[in-house]
């Protein structure tokens, strides 16, 4: 313990205990006179203390000095090397129990997961074994886990017996089938023959519309010329029907002097019947007179 007394800027030590007189610095004095007490740790003599300094006051209330009180805090010090040495060894001791904690719980909750993963293998990488199923304990997350992979397993399980039944059924429409692919296969090469013929045959008669093309053209020259013909025909039919009809005319004005001629000649035969008539009447009265 100590007592310092202020001397204008200084501070004089009035007592101590101290073997130094004090453990505080020159700031540190001036921080107390403010008004502000300090804690501080330090040491003496090898051996942690603690360091408390405060103002005291005269019966005036006016700060006159400072005292500054030093504790021994080895025990202390001790005590809590201890007590961290102790709750260092229960915390790697806690730190050793919740990794074995953690690994049982670990285990317990992997396990089941290993257990599903390796039935998942075992139909993946196997004969595809459906009927497996896991055992459902409790009804924690890892038994839901369990129930619905045996869920899952039994509905793909029913799935692959109706494809395999569906399969099955399937299998004589499938050979019908095949049979029908390899009945049109042939009808398709029948029928790549017959366009090949088809196409043949086109190129044939491309050829032969090129030539009765040629005809054509040559066939219409000399229908331009029958044309031609036919007019110059037509002209000298016409010329012949008027020739005809005059013909006809000429016929018809004969035909009439005939038929005077005819009827002239009926009339001349008359007139020698009354004459050969009188001719023969002097003869008559002759053989009367004799």
């Amino acid at each position: 313990m100590a007592l310092h007394l202020k001397r204008g800027n200084k501070f004089e030590t009035f007592g101590t205990t101290l073997p130094n007189k004090t453990l505080l610095k020159p700031n540190e004095m001036q921080t107390v006179m403010q008004g502000k007490a300090l804690f501080l740790q330090g040491e003496k003599d090898s051996s942690p203390v603690s360091i408390l300094a405060q103002t005291i006051k005269d019966y005036s209330g006016k700060d006159i000095g400072i005292v500054e009180i030093v504790v021994d805090r080895s025990f202390f010090s001790n005590a809590l090397s201890s007590l961290q040495l102790i709750l260092l060894g229960l915390g790697i001791m806690g730190i050793v129990i919740g990794v074995a904690i953690s690994s049982l719980i670990a285990r317990g909750i992997t396990a089941p997961i290993k257990r599903v993963a390796d039935s998942f293998e075992e139909i993946a990488d196997g004969d595809g074994n459906l009927s497996v199923r896991l055992q459902i304990e409790g009804g924690n997350e890892t038994a839901r886990l369990a129930r619905a992979f045996n869920h899952f397993v039994e509905r793909i399980q029913k799935t692959v017996e109706t494809t395999a039944l569906s399969a099955t059924h399937l299998a004589p429409a499938v050979e019908n089938l095949s049979l029908s692919v390899e009945k049109g296969h042939h009808t398709l090469v029948q029928q790549q023959q017959d366009i090949e013929q088809i196409a043949t045959a086109v190129n044939e008669m491309s050829a032969t519309v090129h030539e009765v093309a040629n005809n054509t053209s040559l066939a219409a020259d000399a229908t331009r010329q029958a044309d031609q013909d036919t007019i110059k025909g037509k002209q000298v039919v016409g010329d012949a029907i008027s020739v005809i009809n005059e013909v006809a005319a000429e016929m018809e004005h004969i035909a009439e002097v005939i038929s005077r001629v005819n009827d002239d000649s009926l009339r001349i035969g008359g007139v020698l019947d009354v004459i050969v008539g009188i001719a023969d009447r002097p003869t008559c009265l002759h053989l009367t007179q004799q």
